[in-house]
């Protein structure tokens, strides 16, 4: 005979596989903002992209963190209804309104990252999905049969007490995965001018006891974050701390096929002694993935460059601001860099060089070593 309250264990259990799928997706994401670390998006790094918007962050709390949170009571309460079916209408009814606000909120997010910041999370999308599902699978539990009596299940026990230690394991393993890919393995013994060549591009007072240098691509979603960032603490210790930017193009990255002819005219503005206009308004109009150079030569025409001058200058091989970009390219290689952005962290007049980690960069500068030259007197 047909038992009502199969229908009702089946869906809630999905419900539980759902919800800590959620708690895996939402717990990534939030390891990524804690971290300040790129995670795995695909060339276009639209999660980088989507994370530094203001929707992602309403009232100052990260999105990822709400969703964790909501993933986290969905895991509640559809144990709560496995284990007592008979008397958790209420926790189905917390469950179908949350799912709905849940999933409403979702989608909301979705088309501001598509419609308007124009990027794509994979991360976001997924987690929108599981809301949907959660959604639908609340929605079928409402019109089932109410469950009169629980009986006891090995399986219900074993999905509520086995997801949990299977969903930290797989979530700790992911988050140690994505935090140390972003750990530089370089050589920080080489001379000096490796990391600061004499010609180097200061931003800040060119004589400041510590310097953060960063080799960076100019069409990188994870350098144009950084940036802003570095550019600000430079302002709170003026005179105490510069900032050198080295080109390193990631020209064989699918999506970057523009770097290089971006770092060239960077170096082409540096003659005129707008290397920083330039770079600001590559980083404060983000472009995706540009398909040609158009767009690039729309910003240099835009700060008074020649575009037909530019596009001359960048076909011959033997141009100085090519051999600039070259020999950024050799160094940064021979120190070790295989991505952006890369950071040292270099003492006036010592030999010592620290390289650091996107998420670590502002706690390394808050080293000793470093502090008693920008925060004392």
């Amino acid at each position: 005979m047909y038992n009502p309250s199969v229908k009702a264990v089946a869906l809630n259990r999905l419900s539980l596989l759902l919800s800590f799928a959620g708690i895996f997706v939402a717990g990534v994401l939030s390891i990524g903002k804690y971290y300040s670390v790129s995670l795995p998006c695909g060339s276009s790094h639209g999660c980088d992209i989507v994370a530094r918007h203001p929707s992602a962050q309403p009232l100052g709390i990260p999105t990822a963190y709400i969703g964790l949170l909501a993933y986290v009571v969905f895991a509640a309460l559809s144990a709560w209804r496995l284990f007592a079916p008979a008397s958790t209408r209420p926790a189905l009814i917390l469950g179908y309104v949350f799912s709905a606000f849940g999933a409403l909120t979702s989608l909301v997010l979705t088309y501001i990252a598509i419609a308007v910041i124009k990027a794509t999370c994979i991360w976001c999308l997924t987690s929108a999905g599981l809301m949907i599902a959660l959604l639908i699978v609340h929605s079928l539990l409402m019109q089932a049969p109410p469950v009169e009596k629980s009986e006891p299940s090995i399986l219900n026990a074993i999905l509520a007490i086995g997801l949990v230690p299977v969903t930290l394991i797989a979530l700790t393993m992911e988050g140690m995965t994505i935090v140390s890919e972003q750990q530089p393995n370089v050589n920080t013994k080489l001379p000096i001018e490796m990391y600061i060549p004499e010609d180097a591009h200061i931003y800040g007072n060119p004589s400041a006891p510590v310097t953060i240098v960063e080799f960076g691509d100019l069409l990188c979603p994870a350098c144009q974050l950084e940036y802003s960032k570095v550019k600000d603490f430079i302002g709170l210790h003026s005179g105490k701390v510069n900032y050198v930017f080295r080109e390193f193009p990631m020209l064989r990255m699918q999506g970057h096929e523009q770097s290089t002819p971006a770092a060239i005219i960077a170096e082409i503005a540096s003659e005129k002694g707008m290397f920083w206009n330039f770079v600001d308004a590559m980083y404060q109009k983000p472009m995706g993935e540009p398909k040609d150079t158009q767009p690039i030569l729309d910003i240099a025409q835009s700060l008074g460059f020649d575009s037909a001058k530019l596009l001359e200058r960048m076909r011959d091989d033997k141009d100085p601001a090519f051999k600039r970009l070259m020999r950024d390219l050799d160094q940064g290689s021979k120190i070790g860099v295989k991505g952006t952005p890369t950071f040292f962290i270099v003492v006036r007049g010592s030999k010592a060089v620290r390289a650091s980690a996107i998420g670590s960069l502002f706690d390394d500068l808050e080293r000793p070593e470093y502090t008693k030259f920008y925060k004392s007197g």
